[in-house]
């Protein structure tokens, strides 16, 4: 068995699964080496998602599985109490605007399952889960994964925001500082009900592969698109689960 990880962080998942099936070969690639010093992992440069799934398809043997994991930034509510004109939401915007301007642009969550199947894989199926940014939540599970995503945030936000909006954007550092500074109390603040859209997908190349061309660029989805709103609703579909984050089904 061959295993390709691409995005593999920190490598757990790749050497957990090596340890697993140790008669397989498993090659890692992610932007950074931060891989463990004993852990052979393949560096590559990841640019956009829709030319990696290309050259992932060209990577899968016939019959075999692709499995995608995604998160898309954007922040989104279903009660309207994140408000357009919070910090949260002009963040949102500006890192999505900043990824664009520094050619490395952030796909919405609905785009991934067309363009696996416009890259020629079959029996797709997506898992939409919703990733609430602090314990707003009433679940007890809940509370305690978003009090690690909140954590994520709080400690990260800095990081992930700094490059691209000073290199995408042109934005002083101090100027990226103050706005950070005014986000993160809606962060911690629970009576915005606010989440980010993680997406599982998984499909398999078929034994004779039909290429089809995939389109460029980040447009909306089509008028038949199967999957959730950005609001967060969702049409019914049997190749589409929703669940809150991974835990569980909505109820």
């Amino acid at each position: 068995m061959r295993i390709l990880d691409v995005g593999t962080g920190t490598g757990i998942w790749a050497m957990e699964m090596a340890d697993k099936y140790p008669e397989s070969t498993i090659i890692g690639t992610d932007l950074s080496p931060v891989q463990p010093s004993w852990y052979e992992a393949t560096i590559q440069n990841l640019r956009s998602a829709e030319p990696r799934i290309l050259r992932i398809t060209g990577h899968c043997k016939p019959g075999g599985y692709i499995e995608m994991q995604e998160l898309d930034p954007r922040f989104r509510s279903d009660d309207g109490s994140l408000l357009p004109s919070s910090y949260l939401s002009y963040w949102s915007d500006k890192i999505c605007e900043a990824a664009e301007l520094y050619n490395r642009p952030v796909p919405l969550y609905t785009e991934y399952k067309r363009w696996l199947e416009q890259a020629g894989f079959v029996d797709v199926k997506q898992i939409v889960f919703k990733s609430p940014t602090n314990s707003w939540p009433k679940s007890k599970q809940l509370k305690e994964v978003s009090a690690f995503q909140l954590l994520a945030h709080l400690d990260g936000l800095e990081g992930i925001s700094m490059g691209l909006m000073t290199r995408g954007l042109q934005w002083k550092p101090e100027e990226v500082k103050v706005l950070l500074a005014k986000t993160r109390p809606e962060l911690l603040d629970i009576s915005i009900h606010s989440y980010q859209t993680v997406i599982v997908l998984f499909g398999r190349k078929p034994d004779k592969q039909i290429v089809t061309t995939v389109s460029t660029g980040s447009a909306p989805p089509p008028s038949s698109w199967d999957g959730p709103t950005p609001s967060g609703g969702a049409k019914e579909n049997s190749n589409v689960e929703h669940r809150e984050c991974c835990l569980g089904l909505v109820e």
